[in-house]
């Protein structure tokens, strides 16, 4: 009996390692997709509010970053006009420095040159307290250079070039 049990699951085990070849073989298998050995590729589930999240947050800090610059500029340019003020009501040797080095500080050729041709109409007309019309020139030159390369070499500082050159030749 032993025997009889035995045969019979060897059998039925071939039986159905047959079965499931010819399945497998036949297609099957590949029909419902499992055969696909490539890893899987899963997409998020919140990835379009992730995506949209981190593009407010981009535009946040873009805001914020030019808000900054902003203010940057209108506190430089309110400095700068103080000072202006202060130069006029005293031009003397401290604050022509003192107006020279805001105005290039600021970075802007047309904002250095207004500011260094009224420094030399007013010097031209009253004089500045402690300055020579060499010194001048000199102070003029080298707040010139602190100048970014790219206003260096604009058109709006033409003029002022060639009055500190006049102003040199003064000085002769």
């Amino acid at each position: 009996m032993l025997l009889l049990f035995a045969v019979v699951g060897i059998v039925s085990a071939v039986v159905l390692l047959i079965s499931y070849r010819w399945w497998r073989d036949n297609g099957s298998v590949k029909e419902l997709g499992f055969d696909n050995s490539a890893p899987r590729e899963f997409r998020s589930l919140f990835d379009e509010e992730l995506k949209a999240f981190e593009s407010e947050e981009k535009a946040k800090a873009t805001f914020e970053i030019e808000r900054k610059q902003e203010h940057e500029i209108a506190e430089r340019a309110a400095a700068a006009e103080r000072c202006r003020v202060a130069w006029s009501l005293t031009p003397n040797l401290q604050n022509t420095i003192e107006l020279l080095s805001l105005a290039a500080q600021y970075g802007k050729a047309d904002v250095f040159s207004d500011t260094a041709g009224e420094i030399i109409t007013t010097f031209r007309k009253n004089g500045i307290t402690g300055l020579s019309a060499r010194q001048l020139a000199e102070l003029l030159e080298s707040h010139y250079r602190l100048l970014p390369a790219a206003e260096r070499s604009s058109g709006e500082l033409f003029l002022l070039k060639r009055s500190i050159a006049e102003l040199a030749a003064e000085a002769n």
